[in-house]
């Protein structure tokens, strides 16, 4: 089985998200991992994201500032967030 995986740093996924439409049209990415999203885990846009196929959506998002998402077509498991700077910024899902 191959994967395509995919990064972006996005810099504000709700801005971008006719690239992000875009891009997943031209290259298929199975999973993408996206940086600098900008926005809170409550505001992310979750059903444009699924209407691409993306079933399992992870968001540690930070308003204005940060946030990363992992966009998966396949499941996920253990997914965990890390503040490795100790300053409360979200930076980090794996």
């Amino acid at each position: 089985m191959t994967i395509r995986i995919a990064t972006w740093n996005i810099n504000s996924v709700r801005a971008r998200m006719d690239l992000v439409r875009r891009f997943c049209a031209e290259f298929s990415p199975d999973i993408l991992c996206l940086q600098e999203t900008k926005v809170d885990d409550g505001s992310f846009p979750h059903a444009p994201l699924a209407a691409l196929g993306f079933t399992d959506i992870r968001v540690r998002g930070q308003r204005m500032h940060h946030g990363v998402a992992i966009l998966s077509k396949l499941p996920l498991a253990d997914i965990s967030s890390e503040d490795w700077q100790a300053n409360g910024e979200a930076r980090h899902l794996g």
